[in-house]
This record gives C-alpha cells, structure tokens and sequence, in this order.
C-alpha cells in the first residue's frame, strides 16, 4: 500500500510524459524503496508537512475532488510500523524524492 499510495502521488504530478523512477536496496538490516518523480517538487516551506494528516500543498491538483490528504500520511505510518520512516528531498522546479 505504501509503494502503491507513492507512486500514485509520483504519476498524478509528473505531467503526460513525464518520469517516475523506481530504486530499492538494503542497507545493513533494511531495505528500502524510492520514488523519485520529476514533477514540480515541493517548497522547503512545505516539506516538513507533506507526511501530516489531510495536509494536501497548495498545487490546484493537491485539491482534486477525491484526494483526502491521507496518502503519504499512510505512508509514513507503514514505514513506521515496520521500524522504518518516511523521508522526502525535493528542489523546486526537480521533482521530488520519496
């Protein structure tokens, strides 16, 4: 579900033609998965709360009938309940990293 709500988030803002990059690894005693997009990334304003509860940014798309803002909050509380975490690097302008 975690990957799934990830990579929803990743198509729905890199535009008709655009990338989305999947990467997984292991690093000592865990794995882990990245969704990198090449959308319009998120502000450093912002990035602090992408993973809180009904929280959806400002993008028009963010306000889409349907969207609830629950997906990345999902997220980290999967991470989180497998000892893992939920993390975000993103450039305005370059996309975002998941």
């Amino acid at each position: 579900r975690a990957v799934a709500n990830l990579l929803s988030n990743a198509i729905r803002v890199s535009d008709g033609g655009g990338v989305v990059r999947v990467a997984t690894g292991r690093d000592d005693d865990m794995v882990w998965v990245s969704v990198v997009d090449d959308g319009p990334g998120i502000a450093v304003e912002h990035l602090e709360h992408v993973f809180q509860r009904f929280w959806r940014g400002d993008r028009a798309s963010a306000r889409e009938v349907g969207r609830s803002g629950l997906g990345l909050a999902i997220v980290r509380q999967i991470a989180e309940g497998h000892g893992g975490r939920a993390t975000v690097r993103s450039v305005p302008g370059e996309g975002a990293t998941f």
